[in-house]
């Protein structure tokens, strides 16, 4: 089992004076803890170079790639069912950085509720050109210290909750 690294252990306690316990068990942050922990970064790059004005840049930048390949694979997806009739779904999985990626799927038509939303009675439809989108972030380049961080805290809870 790896240890839990001295820069991990720093950035839980900087986190944990921004964090309270609230009613039935939803944790607190306060507000901006996030954007205000981005300047004591033990990472040089994020602590010099990166800050909320370019994390929500970045994000509108991704919003706006995410319809256009959206759109692009909508486009490739219908001329070719339009060829082939045997094919039901195109599918993209676009790497961005690290293990994080895109992934697009297009199918060709799924059966919908024919009325509204809720009513049972209303029999089905095809609907054509259905687009599915997700984004798999590991937000990780080795998984180790999450590793590390999981045992630990089965381990701590096993001795605090476990047979006594």
């Amino acid at each position: 089992m790896s240890e839990i690294k001295k820069e991990v252990l720093e950035r839980s306690e900087a986190y944990g004076k921004g964090l309270k316990l609230g009613a039935e068990g939803v944790i607190e942050a306060e507000e901006g803890l996030y954007a205000s922990l981005l300047k004591t970064s033990p990472v040089d790059v994020v602590r010099e170079k990166v800050d909320v004005e370019l994390l929500e840049g970045l994000q509108e930048h991704n919003t706006i790639d995410l319809a256009a390949i959206s759109h692009r694979v909508g486009t490739i997806g219908n001329h070719a069912f339009k060829k082939d009739d045997s094919l039901n779904k195109v599918t993209l999985s676009l790497n961005t950085t690290g293990k994080d990626a895109f992934n697009f799927t297009y199918d060709r038509s799924q059966q919908v509720n024919a009325g509204a939303p809720g009513d049972k009675d209303a029999g089905t439809r095809t609907k054509y050109g259905i687009t599915r989108v997700s984004v798999d972030t590991h937000a990780t380049g080795s998984r180790g210290q999450m590793a590390a961080v999981k045992t630990f805290l089965s381990d701590e809870a096993a001795k605090l909750l476990g047979d006594k």
